[in-house]
Parts: structure tokens; sequence; C-alpha cells
């Protein structure tokens, strides 16, 4: 890997020669470099991130010197940051690059192979952090960022920033609400600001068709602490066999499936190895059979099916009700989250994979003084303005608050990661597999059998996925 870095005592007698740098970001004390690399400890990690580490600290190429730091991210992703963005600017040399969050892996993999990468630090959504991490596109927040800096302070101390604590920090400035994202066989992979979650999924329910059968209202269970796979089931019955040709519930059915494996606590993936044979992913699973098979009318496969007013329960999200805006939606509802089923004890309420955070592009050589102006950029606004400003754009999303802030508790609150959801093939493979669950539903197939069925070519996409990456680096 020598073409890729030079060793760390290099970086290390470059920051100690680097003190006149140190006094030109003397303007502000959070535009300063930290007064050591002392990075974090490598106890705890698994052998090869271990290796992997190791290998990137002895080689390190990254300077502490920068003329201009390039920030990719489409535009929507800093939009609460405006203000702080043009006061960083007068600390740091700036360049905001947008470019559209679909092209942007495309663009990075191609900068990288060309030699110089297009941008210094670069958003990537969920769905293509693995790629870029397993393919060697980005560095790891652990080659780089001290053990001192704010991101791991307040990884430690997490519960602190939970609280909304706005303590000073050892350094006297203002707390930085900055944290890691994209955890990797040990190491972390992407930043963000630590605001509030505004990406997972929850339950639409149709009020108009609950009323016009007469049953309770899901909010009004939910928010009594009854909201479960019983009363969900009870529900979805009455909806189906009243005849008036309302579907029980519809769209995408691996997202259905995958959530409802959630709330019962079930596992796609433990340690790297395929576990739908968990026992409270099969009841989750045969719980679905059950309402998909009391289902006459069944699922409609389609994320905006509920637009047509016939679906009780529907899957939402940020992205659709972007889409469609409350304007779109012709009829009376309001959002629960899925409900829990028997063997929940943490809470969640739905999966997801890696969520979308800002990377540090590999073979940049301004990785940590892009850091910490991303460090100094967070720590312009407090949390609790931030998190206001996140609920304030979550209202618009809806016809009325209380779904807003119920919105915002859920997504907060109730998700549940699987390294399986952050693997694009495995994802894939997993919405073939829900949409044979579907169709063997009311056939003799027991759901262990269909489990078993896909055990060899999931674990088969995990090992590729792991020796890919170990043989990369």
């Amino acid at each position: 890997m020598e073409w890729r870095i030079k060793k760390l005592i290099d970086a290390l007698a470059g920051f100690i020669f680097g003190l006149l740098f140190l006094l030109w970001f003397s303007a502000c004390d959070s535009a300063s470099l930290p007064s050591s690399l002392n990075l974090p400890s490598l106890q705890n990690l698994p052998t090869a991130a271990q290796d992997f580490l190791q290998d990137n600290l002895q080689n390190s190429q990254i300077s502490q010197e920068y003329e201009e730091i390039r920030i990719a991210t489409a535009w929507q992703y800093l939009y609460l940051f405006e203000e702080q963005i043009i006061q960083l600017q007068q600390d740091y040399n700036i360049n905001l690059l947008e470019i559209a969050i679909e092209n942007i892996l495309e663009v990075l993999q191609s900068s990288i192979m060309s030699g110089e990468p297009f941008a210094d630090v670069v958003l990537l959504s969920g769905d293509m952090m693995f790629s870029a991490i397993t393919d060697n596109l980005i560095y790891a927040l652990d080659e780089f960022i001290p053990q001192d800096s704010a991101v791991w302070r307040n990884r430690r101390n997490l519960q602190d920033l939970q609280n909304g604590q706005n303590t000073p920090s050892r350094r006297g400035r203002r707390v930085s609400y900055i944290q890691p994202t994209a955890e990797f066989v040990g190491l972390h992979w992407a930043i963000v600001p630590y605001t509030i979650n505004i990406y997972g999924t929850f339950l639409g329910v149709n009020l108009d068709i609950l009323n016009s059968v007469n049953v309770p209202n899901p909010a009004t269970l939910y928010q009594a602490g009854n909201w479960n796979f019983d009363q969900f089931s009870q529900i979805l019955q009455q909806v189906e066999q009243a005849e008036n040709g309302y579907f029980g519930i519809s769209g995408n059915s691996a997202e259905i499936i995958t959530h409802l494996i959630a709330a019962n606590d079930g596992v796609l993936t433990q340690n790297f190895y395929y576990a739908y044979e968990d026992y409270r992913t099969i009841a989750a699973l045969e719980f679905a059979r059950q309402i998909l098979q009391n289902s006459p009318q069944g699922l409609q496969n389609e994320p905006l099916a509920f637009l047509t007013g016939e679906s009780a329960f529907f899957p939402l999200n940020e992205w659709i009700l972007q889409q469609v805006q409350p304007t779109g939606i012709n009829f009376r509802y309001t959002i629960v989250p899925f409900p829990r089923g028997p063997d929940n004890t943490s809470g969640a309420t739905f999966m997801q994979g890696f969520s979308t955070g800002l990377t540090f592009p590999r073979n940049t050589q301004n990785a940590t003084a892009a850091y910490y102006a991303l460090e100094q950029l967070f720590s312009l606004t407090d949390r609790q303005q931030l998190q206001s400003q996140e609920t304030e754009y979550m209202t618009t999303l809806f016809t009325n608050s209380t779904d807003a802030f119920r919105a915002v508790n859920i997504l907060q609150e109730q998700g549940k990661f699987d390294i399986g959801m952050a693997i694009p093939t495995f994802t894939w493979l997993h919405a073939i597999f829900a949409e044979t669950f579907t169709q063997n539903v009311s056939q003799s197939s027991s759901v262990p059998t269909i489990v078993e069925q896909f055990r060899r070519p999931q674990q088969n996409i995990i090992d590729t996925t792991l020796e890919n990456w170990i043989i990369r680096n």
C-alpha cells in the first residue's frame, strides 16, 4: 500500500513543524488542529480491521496543510447550516460542490481511479456507503481523526447529547454536535451532525377506512401502549371481512416484512452470519404469514398504491411524503409505528442499514483539516435549534403537527440496525426472499423451509463481501 500512504512519522513530524499552521488557524480555537495524533485504541477490533488500521496508520499520507476544502453534497443535506457555513468560511477556504446525490458515488469512483478525488468531503447516502467502504473509496475515521476529537468524545458521551447537555468542551468552546456513523468491522466510516433522524419508516393509517368499519384508531392504541401484533391483526381482519373492496395493507412486501421482523426484535444477520432462523424472526414471519393468509386482497406491491384510498395501512417515510406532499393524499390519515411483537424488548419498530453521512475520500490530502472544519461547523449552533428546524421541516410533510411530532419520535428512538440492510446485494436477495415468502403463504411450505432455502446464497453474499474487503485492504 506504499502508493497510498506515507509513514505516520511523517505526519507527526509535519504536525510538529506545523506550529505556524496552528497559528494561522488561531482566529478561532475550534479551527485549531489537535496537540497530538493519539488515535483510538485497536483493542476489541476484529483482526482484519486491526491489520487494516495498523497498516494505514504506518503509511499515512494525510497532510496537515491545504489550500481549500471541497465539500460535495446534495444541497438539501446542509440546508440547516447555511448561515453557519458562511461564518465558517471566515476561517476555512470552503468550496461547496452541489451534485445530485444519485451521481455522487460514480463521480467519486472515477475521480479516485484517475488519481485525484474530486472533493475532500463527500455526502453518501446509506445505500452507497457499503460500496464505498468495500471498494476502498473512503477513509475510515479511525485512520486519521485523533482520539480527543469531538466525534470520539461524543461517541463516548452519546447519552449526554441525547439529554441535550450543551456544556463547553475541554478547549472551552461550544460542543460540536458531531458523531460517527456507518460502523463496519469495528471501524467508523462517516460523520453526521447529531440533530434528529428523519430517515426511517412508520405506518400510515387511512382513517376514512377504519371509521367506515368502526374499528379502534391505532394512534389511540399506540398512545395507550396497546399497539401490538394482536391489535393490528384484529383490525386487518375486520377491514378485510367487511367485503367493501379495501385492502388491509399495501406497499412493498419486502419493506413490510422487514419492519415486522424488526418490530419483534428479529434479525437478518448476527455477527456476519445469516440469522433468519432466529426465533424472533421466525415468529415475525409466522405473523406475516397469518395476516397475508387472512387477506383475500393480498399485498399491492407498490409503494404508492395507498394513494388510491383503498388501503387501511401502508408504509410511509420522509421520501414518500416528499414525493406526494400532504395535498396529494386525498383522505384523512394519521401515522403510527409498526406494531410491536410479543418478543420485542428493545422498542424497535423499523429496520435500517447505514444512514446518510459525510465521508472522506481516500487519497485526499485534506482529510484532517476537512474534519476540523466540519467539527467547527456543527458547533456554531446548539442542538435544540437544529432539532427545532428539523421538526419544522417534518411539519411541512404532514397535515397536522401531531403526526409530525409523532414521526420525529418514532424515527429518533425506534430504529434497529442490521448489517444485512447495509449490503446492497443482500437487500436485493432479501427482497426476493420476501416475494417468495409472499407467494408461498397459502402453500404448504413452512416458514423454516423457506428460510432455509435462502441460507446458502445469503451467507455467500456476506462471505464474499468480507473476503473482498480483506483482500482489497
